[in-house]
């Protein structure tokens, strides 16, 4: 009972490590994908409308006190205000041109204007997006953006105070505002305004990329190896060289979904690969312990009250060890190779989730697929138009099944045509223990299959396969081994 509550303890701890990688999302990311989203277009009550117009049709239908037109373009106007004092500290972003050269005015029409030679558009903009959507939480601040909604909050803020102190005209550049109570939001809508839209975010990870550029309609900064380990130990040793790999891999093939396919498909030999060549010995030590089977299963032959009787239970302890030293097995072998595994899968998955290459191309009607999980496209009511992510999903599971099962499978066919030497309880528990783990991981990695990522699906699916095929050659050389030696001399004395 004890080794049970264990096995599901490691499990649990598995799955809370994993719930605990980073997405690599910067501020900045942050707040262009936010932008992104609200002005992305929706289809709600028949009318196709903005995201923006529809969270607020939504809460106006549910009884919310919703602002005025008024105090949105009071809030926009904000945001060029805000640029116009801060261009000449943060100039970066148009080369060396100032804003503060323009008014609020010539910046609302600054589209096809030249900024330091360069046609520019401020609304939509990585900057205009930093302004609206965040903000400087202290003078002392070295990134450019620090904290969600700071912004917006302070303008509410101050808005709101100076109504409630009797002010009712504002002037932002040559534009006048007459705005009262009326005009203003109630708490409760900012909250559950702000919330969905952070609910998006939450659900947009895919900003690993080693050069800024254009994914999905989202600009995305590049982020260096240094980067990956300001997020953490794992994400910079192994999560941001595989997400490297898969995005050199990509840019290489030029192939659209097919060369991610491709790219995930050769980062997973290669990750198994690895793990071969780093649990080698431990691999070789499980070829060296079915070899030893017959010894094995005549020494718990000897001992069938092992599982109740302590004197037999030691005694057959000190003789499986004594076998073990023989044949220089470590029983435990096995377990080392989940541990080395484990940050080996959390790397994977995180890279496989924050992969902003991968969400450029899709398979599945513009689904944004190896980001989004099975379960999510098909909340997202696309499932007809994802045949190919759900006939990935369900050969994964199918080679799950049969690269954990099958190899038991054929051992205990083949121990069913050797000699019956008895059944030991003890032996047959640890056994037990031993498929439970297996099955409780196989079942976990289905199951996370269908809400992880889909491109998750093509590494398990592959994964599977690599793990299969030595599986099945080592047994067939062990097999040869105890046919010539080891359980040929047993079955003729017997």
């Amino acid at each position: 009972m004890k080794k049970t509550i264990k096995i599901f303890g490691f499990v649990l701890a598995c799955v809370a490590l994993v719930a605990c990688t980073n997405n690599f999302c910067s501020n900045q990311d942050r707040a262009n994908i936010m932008e992104a989203y609200v002005t992305s277009s929706v289809n709600y009550e028949e009318q196709e409308m903005s995201q923006h117009e529809r969270i607020i049709k939504e809460l106006k239908n549910n009884g919310s006190v919703i602002p005025s037109e008024q105090y949105w373009e009071y809030m926009e106007d904000r945001i060029y205000d805000y640029a116009i004092k801060d261009g000449s500290v943060n100039s970066n972003y148009f080369g060396d041109q100032m804003l503060s050269s323009y008014t609020v005015e010539t910046l609302k029409t600054a589209k096809g204007k030249n900024f330091a030679n360069e046609e520019v558009n401020f609304v939509g903009s990585t900057y205009y997006a930093g302004i609206k959507y965040m903000g400087h939480s202290s003078a002392e601040s070295t990134d450019l953006w620090e904290t969600s909604w700071f912004n917006f909050d302070s303008w509410n803020s101050e808005l709101k105070n100076s109504i409630f102190q009797g002010q009712t005209e504002f002037t932002i550049g040559e534009t006048k505002y007459e705005l009262t109570v009326d005009d203003l939001p109630s708490q409760g809508f900012l909250n559950s305004y702000k919330s969905q839209i952070d609910a998006a975010l939450a659900q947009t990870t895919a900003c690993i990329t080693p050069t800024t550029g254009i994914y999905s309609g989202i600009q995305l900064q590049g982020k260096s190896w240094g980067d990956a380990f300001n997020y953490g130990i794992i994400e910079g040793l192994i999560v941001y060289p595989i997400a490297w790999l898969l995005h050199s891999f990509y840019s290489m093939f030029q192939m659209g979904a097919w060369g991610a396919i491709l790219s995930i498909l050769i980062v997973t030999i290669i990750v198994r690969l690895f793990l071969l060549l780093v649990t080698f010995r431990s691999t070789m030590s499980q070829t060296r312990m079915q070899e030893m089977q017959p010894e094995l299963q005549k020494i718990q032959a000897k001992y069938p009250n092992a599982n109740t009787n302590d004197y037999q239970k030691n005694q057959m302890a000190q003789e499986q060890m004594a076998l073990y030293k023989k044949y220089k097995v470590n029983p435990f072998s096995f377990i080392f190779v989940m541990i080395i595994q484990f940050p080996i899968f959390i790397a994977v998955w995180g890279a496989m989730s924050n992969s902003a290459i991968l969400k450029v191309d899709s398979l599945f009607e513009g689904a944004d697929h190896f980001a989004l999980s099975l379960n999510s496209l098909m909340n997202n009511e696309i499932f007809s138009g994802n045949v190919t992510a759900i006939i990935l999903f369900i050969l994964m599971s199918i080679m799950q099944v049969l690269s954990v099962k099958l190899p038991t499978m054929l051992n205990r066919r083949d121990a069913k045509k050797g000699p019956n030497l008895g059944k030991n309880p003890a032996q047959d528990q640890s056994q037990k223990q031993m498929n439970m783990v297996s099955n409780i991981m196989m079942i976990m990695i289905i199951v996370m299959g269908f809400t992880l990522p889909v491109g998750m699906a093509i590494y398990w699916f592959i994964a599977a396969i690599i793990s299969l095929v030595p599986s099945l050659v080592i047994r067939a050389i062990s097999k040869k081994k105890l046919e010539s030696k080891g359980y040929a001399k047993y079955k003729a004395k017997k």
